[in-house]
């Protein structure tokens, strides 16, 4: 299959997914109590938007990202072929990320510093296991080193459940999107039930469900085409969700991260794959901004520890309940974000691909 040219109104939409997560983070660990604008965003629990949901449309993009790859599968693409360069990319940075994150909070610990929550200077242990992104649920602990990074280990088993799902659908001689359709409703099901089961936790669900929602959708504009039934039916689901968001948010309480992952990331991706918005999102630097959303999320959390480790020392009092400092922390975050792209995670990835 040709491969895709690479869409800058995709790439928004990682970028902005990762803006919201990274606000949620830092009302998270700065001001549990909650800012003025992130009252309106976050802390009400009636409300039809919540950014930690904009993980599911991390995944259903990935998903739909990787539904291309089908076809080299079937070609006799080996397992480890397909996984290599995305391990190349995630478990360096993952390694980078948790190693930093370490360091800080050693000091941090040393230093007395009051954090939202007890944190405790790990073992070497876990510090091995959040290299590699272990969850917990999966027989460990949440060691709070570098946690927001649950979803790369979760997004490497969905890559790896692709893979298999397509060998085994080609072994067997059916629709490989029998299969898909299959683990997607075994992620709803984790997810409804909140299971605890290792590879089948609630995180795991929210993974499955999202990443192969974003499978089927490409592997239905593959053999389809985009139709503009598809463009009209996902303008319908935007549009419905946003007024409902306004006039009934209680009504979309139960159910938030299946609406996420099944309706309004593939409407989104959608109407991001029409004409009039890949003109629109057309400048590079729309492409750059979904290129270093990666790193920003990596190293968004070392970002607070460092902040907290640099106010304590120079003893300055920061007013984190401030919009304005939340949008300097972000811009900072995506600077870095950008710098450690261009001089980490390239040189990292272009090194061991060698």
């Amino acid at each position: 299959m040709k491969q895709r040219e690479r869409n800058g109104g995709i790439d928004f939409l990682r970028f902005c997914a990762c803006g919201g997560i990274i606000w949620l983070h830092y009302r998270t660990y700065t001001c549990p109590w909650g800012i003025y604008f992130g009252d309106r965003l976050v802390n009400d629990e009636t409300s039809g938007i919540e950014l930690k949901y904009l993980v599911e449309l991390f995944f259903c993009i990935s998903g739909y990202l990787c539904s291309q790859k089908a076809d080299g599968i079937k070609a006799g693409t080996s397992f480890w072929n397909f996984m290599r360069p995305k391990l190349q990319r995630f478990i360096p940075m993952l390694v980078f990320g948790t190693l930093l994150c370490e360091a800080l909070l050693v000091v941090i610990v040393n230093r007395g510093i009051i954090l939202y929550e007890t944190v405790s200077v790990p073992s070497l242990w876990a510090v091995l296991s959040s290299c590699f992104g272990v969850q917990e649920g999966w027989g460990f602990i949440n060691t709070r080193i570098n946690p927001e990074s649950w979803f790369i280990d979760v997004l490497i088993l969905c890559f790896a459940l692709f893979y298999f799902s397509v060998w085994l659908s080609q072994k067997l001689g059916i629709d490989e999107c029998t299969v898909f359709w299959g683990i997607l409703l075994l992620g709803c099901a984790a997810v409804t039930a909140e299971s605890s089961i290792p590879f089948i936790t609630y995180m795991d669900g929210r993974g499955y469900e999202s990443f192969f929602m974003g499978v089927l959708l490409g592997n239905h504009t593959h053999r389809n085409g985009l139709k503009k039934r598809d463009c009209c039916i996902s303008a319908i689901i935007l549009a419905g969700y946003l007024l409902f968001h306004v006039l009934w948010p209680h009504l979309l309480y139960f159910g938030r991260n299946n609406l996420m992952a099944l309706l309004v990331s593939p409407a989104a991706i959608v109407l991001m794959e029409t004409d009039t918005a890949k003109r629109m999102f057309s400048w590079k630097g729309f492409k750059t901004l979904g290129k270093i959303a990666f790193s920003a999320y990596i190293i968004h959390v070392c970002v607070i520890y460092a902040v907290f480790l640099l106010a304590d020392l120079i003893g300055l009092e920061i007013g984190y309940d401030h919009e304005c400092v939340a949008f300097v922390y972000m811009m900072i975050v995506f600077l870095i974000g950008a710098l450690v792209y261009r001089y980490i995670e390239k040189p990292i990835v272009k090194r061991i691909s060698g």
